[in-house]
């Protein structure tokens, strides 16, 4: 025997899930270079929660013979693929942010020198021999500190440190 549907009831319920989905996906397109990682999370939730609504419609209507059923999951199905490319779009954001936020550089003090421009980084001998002695390239030892390898060439040649990796 088969479930009976109240047809009214149901065309409520799926306006106002339509209604409420283009009111998100407004937001969500708008917020998708956000570096807040709280509003990405908040975001990706949202379009998760959207992508399953959309799933629940597509079910109800998939076991349904009306004839306008085949136009609505066409634009479920439509909608389901925007809201899954979001879903992508803001896992791959919130990641960024969460990689972003932790600093696995060190950092070089900054010291004033009176002259114009921005301050010289102080790069201290112990610290390159260490990375050295770990095997880095001078890419990489550069990359590592924060600075360019023109910068950590000077700094070699004052800190006398030959060029053997």
């Amino acid at each position: 025997m088969t479930e009976e549907i109240d047809v009214q009831r149901l065309r409520d319920d799926f306006l106002e899930f339509l209604a409420e989905l283009m009111e998100q996906l407004e937001e969500l397109q708008s917020l998708l270079l956000t570096d807040n990682l709280e509003i990405a999370d908040r975001l990706l939730n949202t379009a998760q929660r959207c992508s399953s609504g959309i799933l629940l419609f597509i079910s109800v209507f998939e076991s349904r013979n009306w004839d306008v059923c085949v136009d609505i999951l066409a634009l479920l199905h439509r909608l389901l693929e925007i809201y899954d490319n979001l879903v992508i779009r803001y896992s791959k954001r919130l990641r960024w942010i969460e990689e972003r936020e932790q600093d696995n550089s060190f950092h070089c003090r900054q010291e004033r020198t009176g002259t114009p421009g921005r301050p010289r980084f102080v790069v201290s001998k112990p610290q390159i021999e260490g990375l050295q002695e770990l095997g880095f390239s001078w890419s990489k030892i550069a990359g590592m500190i924060g600075i360019s390898r023109i910068t950590l060439y000077r700094r070699r040649l004052a800190l006398g440190i030959g060029n053997e990796v």
